[in-house]
């Protein structure tokens, strides 16, 4: 019965499942939490929760992931995260995987800490680990001064009433976790959509943000990436670019005006100034775009990165326009 054993009847196969799936944050996005006031006061705290609260496709599982990915690889403490996910079935909407999680990732990042598991571990009985004794086993390494980090996503969807415990239980369990002993270093991270318990922890140490009041320099990033993406098509030698297809609209311009006005001096200068024209139009276009985006996003990321995801397909197109550009931003559903 060594640690390896130990490990093994903790391990299961959707553990990591949601988290595999999450894509990564946008270069430069996210960088705001580091120096949220929130997040800096739960930061300071021996122990502590921060509940952050956004509503559908504003961001919260890529910033789970993202504040996972730094904290592992810079922070002293233990990390462990848990995704729960209805999208993958009862394992991983059940608050026992969210515990056995936890314990497998901590075991494997510190073997030391063993000695809070062997007891409970040789005494297991057939059916394996109860939720009593991992919460014992989670207790006992959070009180006894070892510093842990439990990023939780998507509390929304996880089990709410069904099953052997609700998640009203794993709220209070949590809680308990962090403000029971005066020992306690365990932080705590919950993301989640609006829930009916989402004013469970009134504790004067639960901090809380709201994702969409807060992620606005994310969405500029986003909309930032788009245009210079949409930009690079139009102008592109080739009209092509590597996330979309077709000619652009200005290189075909350029070629049709080329061999309609042939090569005379006067001729040229007209051309130049047509090109001039359109140059001008598609930057004004380009900045309705991210207005409108911008204005229209109310904190949906999500949204923002599909509407300009289209417009890149659009300007990639052979058929591209100012005018039919215009008229697809219009009939955008509203975020």
């Amino acid at each position: 019965m060594t640690l390896l054993d130990c490990l093994k009847t903790l391990t299961f196969e959707e553990m990591t499942l949601r988290h595999s799936t999450v894509m990564a944050a946008a270069e430069g996005t996210n960088e705001w939490i580091w120096t949220y006031q929130e997040y800096q006061d739960w930061e300071n705290q021996q122990s502590g929760i921060l509940w952050i609260q956004g509503k559908p496709g504003s961001g919260k599982s890529v910033l789970a992931k993202t504040i996972y990915a730094k904290l592992a690889r810079e922070s002293p403490d233990l990390v462990c995260s848990w995704f729960y996910s209805r999208q993958f079935g009862q394992k991983t909407i059940t608050h026992d995987s969210l515990l056995r999680a936890f314990l497998q990732q901590m075991l494997s990042c510190e073997p030391k800490l063993f000695g809070h598991y062997e007891d409970v571990y040789r005494n297991l009985p057939p059916e394996g680990w109860s939720a009593g004794a991992m919460k014992a086993v989670l207790v006992g390494i959070a009180n006894s001064g070892k510093k842990m980090i439990c990023i939780i996503d998507a509390m929304d969807e996880s089990a709410s009433g069904e099953g052997k415990w609700s998640r009203y239980d794993i709220l209070n369990f949590l809680e308990q976790l962090a403000f029971q002993s005066p020992t306690s270093c365990a932080k705590i991270i919950v993301l989640s959509r609006p829930i009916d318990e989402d004013q469970y922890f009134q504790d004067e140490s639960c901090y809380r943000i709201i994702l969409q009041d807060s992620n606005r320099s994310d969405i500029i990033r986003v909309i930032e990436i788009g245009v210079e993406s949409i930009h690079h098509v139009l102008y592109s030698p080739k009209g092509t670019h590597p996330d979309a297809k077709g000619s652009a609209f200005h290189s075909q311009m350029l070629v049709r005006k080329k061999r309609q006005l042939g090569r005379a001096k006067a001729v040229m200068r007209q051309f130049s100034a047509t090109v001039a024209d359109l140059g001008a139009k598609e930057a004004q276009v380009l900045q309705e775009i991210k207005d409108y985006v911008l204005t229209n996003a109310h904190g949906v990321i999500l949204w923002a990165s599909t509407v300009m995801d289209e417009m890149l397909k659009l300007a990639g197109s052979p058929t591209f326009s100012l005018s039919c550009c215009a008229r697809r931003l219009s009939r955008c559903p509203k975020a």
